[in-house]
C-alpha cells in the first residue's frame, strides 16, 4: 500500500511540475528540467529498467533533445523532444519492445487506457486510499495551522520577507481554473503512462516476441506437399527479377552519368531545374521499392538453400547498383543546391539519402548474417530517430542564410525574409546593403519582411518567462533569465 501510495504521490506531484513548467510557456529550459524529472520518475517507478541492454540511450535521447531545445529552439528540435518522450513513454510500459514504431503506438494506444487504469485503482483500492488520505490529513492539520499563523506574522513583520514571497508569486504563472486544470490532466497522463503499463502492452509485448531478429529454418506446410519445388521456384524467380532489375538499373545508371557530370554552364537555368526536379521524387520511391525487393526475397528459407550464391551475388550488385543511384540523386540535388542555394525541402532530399545509404548498408546484414525485415526495421528507425537528434543541434536557418549570402548571383531575398525563420534577422541587417544590391526585393519590400521578423521575435521575447528561456535568443539580443 506505501509503494502504491508512493506512485500516486509521484504521479501527482509530476502533473503539478507540469503545469509550473509549462503553462503559457514555450518550449525552453523548461524542457531539460521536465526531462530530468521525467527520467528521475521512470528510475523510481521501474528500477526493472536498469536492467535491460542499453536501457540508457532513451533517457539521454530525452535528454540531448531537451538541450537541443535549449541551445538551438528550432521546431525541428521540438518535435524530436516530443518524439523522445513518446518513445520513453511506451518503452517504460513494455521494455522488451525493440522497434521504434511500437513504442510510438504503445505510448499512442496506452493514453486511451489510462482513463480505465485510474477507475480501476480507485476501485480496488478505495477503501485503503481514503484510509492513508484520513490518516495524513489528520496529522498535517496542526503543522498547517501553524505555519500559516508564523507565515502571515512573519509577512506583515518584515518588509523585506514580504517582497521575496511578493517576487515569488509574481513570477509564478497566473491562475486560470478551466485551462490549467485541461494542463494538470495533460500532465496527469503523461505520468500515470510512465508508472502503470497499458492493458495493451503484453500483447505488443508478445506481439514483437513472435518476429526474432535472426532467421530460422521453418518447416511450413507448403513443404510438405510439393517438397522443394515451391522453394525453387521461389529462388528461380528472385534470380530472374534481380537480373533483369540490375540490368535495367545497370542502364539507368549509365545515362544519368553522362547527365550528372555534364558541365553547368552547359544548362540553362530551366534546363537545370528540370534536370534536377524530373524523376528526383520516383527515383527516391524506387530505392525504397529496391530496398523491399532484397527484403523479400532473404525473408525465408531461401536463406538456407546451400546454392544461393548466385542470387546473393546478384542482390549485392543490387544494393551496389542502388547506391550509385542514390549518389547521383545526391549530386543531382547538389548542382541545384550550388545553382540556386539552399532551402528546407533541398536539405530534407539530402538527409533522406543518407538514411536510404544505411538503409542499404543494414541489407547486407539480411545477405550475409540472416537478419529479418523485423531487425532491418528496427536498426532503420533506431537510424531514423539519431538522425533527427544529430540534425536538432545544427542551426539549419542560420546555415541556410549564411550560405545563400555566400554565394555569387541573385539572392533569393524573398525566401530568405519570408519562409526562413526570424533567427537569421541579425544576419540579414548585418548584409541589408548587400541584400538591396543583389537580393530578388526592392530595399521597401525587404524592409517590410524585415519588419515582420522585428516584431515576431520582440512578440516572443515579450510572452516568455524565465522557463522559456533558450541560448538562440539569448545570444541573439536577450540577456535575461
Amino acid at each position: 500500500m506505501k509503494k502504491e501510495l508512493g506512485h500516486n504521490l509521484l504521479v501527482l506531484l509530476g502533473a503539478i511540475g507540469y503545469v509550473v513548467l509549462y503553462w503559457r510557456a514555450p518550449m525552453g529550459i523548461n524542457s531539460l528540467l521536465f526531462s530530468i524529472l521525467l527520467c528521475t520518475a521512470l528510475l523510481q517507478l521501474h528500477p526493472e529498467f536498469k536492467e535491460r541492454k542499453y536501457w540508457f540511450l532513451v533517457p539521454v535521447g530525452v535528454i540531448l533533445s531537451a538541450l537541443a531545445v535549449v541551445i538551438q529552439h528550432s521546431a525541428m528540435a521540438v518535435v524530436t523532444h516530443v518524439f523522445s518522450i513518446i518513445i520513453l513513454l511506451g518503452l517504460a510500459q513494455a521494455r522488451e519492445v525493440r522497434f521504434v514504431g511500437l513504442a510510438i503506438a504503445l505510448a499512442l494506444s496506452g493514453v486511451l487506457a489510462v482513463p480505465l487504469n485510474w477507475w480501476k485503482r480507485i476501485e480496488s483500492g478505495s477503501k485503503g486510499y481514503w484510509k492513508q488520505t484520513l490518516t495524513w490529513a489528520y496529522r498535517s492539520i496542526l503543522p498547517l495551522v501553524v505555519l500559516l499563523i508564523f507565515f502571515a506574522i512573519y509577512y506583515n513583520a518584515s518588509k523585506a520577507f514580504a517582497r521575496v514571497i511578493d517576487s515569488i508569486f509574481i513570477n509564478l504563472p497566473d491562475w486560470e481554473p478551466l485551462p490549467q486544470t485541461g494542463a494538470f490532466i495533460v500532465g496527469l497522463l503523461i505520468f500515470s503512462l510512465l508508472a502503470w503499463p497499458s492493458m495493451w502492452a503484453d500483447w505488443f509485448d508478445q506481439m514483437e516476441k513472435k518476429f526474432p531478429l535472426t532467421l530460422e529454418r521453418r518447416r511450413w506446410r507448403i513443404k510438405r506437399t510439393f517438397g522443394t519445388l515451391a522453394l525453387k521456384n521461389h529462388y528461380y524467380s528472385a534470380l530472374m527479377t534481380l537480373a533483369l532489375a540490375n540490368v535495367l538499373l545497370l542502364g539507368l545508371n549509365v545515362s544519368d552519368l553522362s547527365q550528372v557530370f555534364k558541365a553547368q554552364t552547359e544548362r540553362s537555368a530551366p534546363e537545370l531545374s528540370d534536370f534536377v526536379h524530373e524523376g528526383t521524387y520516383l527515383l527516391i520511391a524506387a530505392l525504397l521499392l529496391a530496398m523491399l525487393l532484397v527484403a523479400y526475397f532473404f525473408q525465408g528459407n531461401l536463406q538456407f538453400l546451400k546454392d544461393k550464391g548466385r542470387l546473393r551475388t546478384l542482390a549485392t550488385i543490387w544494393i551496389v547498383q542502388n547506391g550509385i543511384l542514390a549518389l547521383m540523386v545526391m549530386l543531382r540535388n547538389l548542382e541545384y543546391v550550388t545553382e540556386f542555394g539552399l532551402a528546407y525541402l533541398r536539405i530534407g532530399v539530402f538527409w533522406f539519402l543518407i538514411l536510404v545509404g544505411l538503409g542499404l548498408a543494414s541489407l547486407w546484414g539480411m545477405l550475409y548474417k540472416r537478419h529479418t525485415i523485423v531487425a532491418l526495421l528496427t536498426r532503420n528507425t533506431w537510424y531514423w530517430y539519431a538522425s533527427l537528434l544529430i540534425g536538432s543541434f545544427v542551426p539549419w536557418d542560420e546555415a541556410i542564410t549564411a550560405y545563400n549570402l555566400s554565394r555569387k548571383g541573385t539572392i533569393d531575398t524573398l525566401f530568405l525574409g519570408y519562409e526562413v525563420s526570424d533567427k537569421n534577422l541579425n544576419q540579414l541587417e548585418a548584409k541589408y546593403d548587400f541584400l538591396v544590391k543583389n537580393g530578388s526585393l526592392q530595399a521597401d519590400e525587404l524592409d517590410r519582411h524585415l519588419e515582420k521578423k522585428r516584431a515576431s521575435r520582440e512578440a516572443r521575447f515579450k510572452s516568455a518567462d524565465w522557463r522559456g528561456w533558450n541560448w538562440k535568443d539569448w545570444s541573439q539580443g536577450r540577456k535575461r533569465l
